[in-house]
């Protein structure tokens, strides 16, 4: 059962960036879209339906020249990777694919086999399709989604990340996995929408921006919610709340019972993490499927080529 219209406490604490001064260049691409009912971002909601991006990002840590993927989005095969009966369950999400991730890669250069890393957020289908083909990289997902993830078997480098062994506290979360050992991409949990739901924070530079702190991260944070306007609420938008709904038929006087994330108040605890970074003048939290932010990006256009997301304070990019 959902809990009822409490207000969750506001996350206060806070345990540092990380060490280390590696940086990455970022660019986000979304050659797939789909739509989703405003119920299932935010509550109160409409009666109407969005189109909504589904971002990939692609990272090159500098120091190394490594190559990262963070999720892999929708291929035009995407029904192959989900049981066949149950394709008609994802009609409602009126999927669009302009274009496969491996072809947009090759535009910037890039083949399969040069992806070092993949970092899978988690296991729903607009996420994970199609990993196998990247046959050089170690596929980081989080604690019990190797075995969701069907098309992962038989794949030869798959790291399952247990925070059992990771007592390291990180900027608001409890537990971080550091990808390559210089803070420039730290993974962190982020359970909620689902069990073992990770995120990223990605620091995109080190020298001042604009007069404005000394460095700059990103937080690649999937699903953690689906609309922009909870990150970062204005006065009269603190009523809004992870997106739930009542089916027809049911009771107006308790609050809704369905909702697009499996435990509902640890998601709420979640995203109140989120938001604290997200206040940090240093970070820019970027969603899997925020339509705002990506269309104030002009995200439409550039769907193929991609968006550059260093220097997005000189840039004025932090608008949700």
């Amino acid at each position: 059962m959902l809990p009822a219209d409490t207000p969750v406490v506001p996350f206060e604490g806070w345990h540092g960036f990380p060490s280390g001064s590696g940086t990455c260049q970022v660019t986000a691409f979304s050659p797939s879209t789909l739509e989703m009912p405003e119920s299932w971002t935010i509550h109160p909601a409409r009666s109407v339906s969005h189109r909504h991006p589904v971002l990939v990002f692609l990272i090159k840590h500098k120091p190394t020249g490594k190559l990262v993927l963070f999720d892999l989005g929708l291929t035009k095969d995407w029904t192959n990777y989900i049981p066949h009966d149950q394709v008609s369950q994802y009609e409602m999400f009126a999927v669009e694919v302009q274009e496969d991730l491996a072809d947009v890669l090759a535009k910037k250069g890039v083949k399969a086999e040069d992806i070092d890393v993949v970092i899978i957020s988690h296991h729903h289908f607009d996420h994970s399709t199609k990993p196998e083909i990247f046959t050089n990289a170690e596929i980081i997902v989080g604690p019990g989604i190797k075995e969701r993830i069907k098309a992962l078997e038989g794949h030869k480098n798959v790291r399952e990340l247990s925070w059992h062994h990771s007592p390291t506290h990180l900027a608001t979360f409890e537990h971080s996995y550091d990808v390559f050992g210089d803070g420039a991409v730290v993974v962190v949990p982020t359970d909620g929408h689902t069990e073992g739901h990770i995120s990223a924070l990605v620091r995109t530079s080190t020298e001042p921006s604009v007069g404005q702190g000394e460095v700059e991260f990103l937080v690649l944070a999937a699903d953690c919610c689906h609309h922009g306007i909870l990150l970062a609420p204005k006065v009269n938008e603190a009523h809004y709340r992870l997106g739930r709904w009542r089916n027809p038929g049911e009771p107006i006087d308790v609050p809704p019972q369905h909702s697009n994330y499996d435990d509902y108040l640890k998601a709420e605890q979640t995203l109140e993490r989120i938001k604290a970074i997200n206040r940090k003048d240093e970070v820019m939290v970027v969603l899997a499927h925020n339509f705002t932010q990506w269309e104030k990006w002009g995200g439409k256009e550039k769907a193929i080529e991609g968006i550059e997301l260093n220097d997005w304070r000189k840039r004025g990019l932090k608008h949700y």
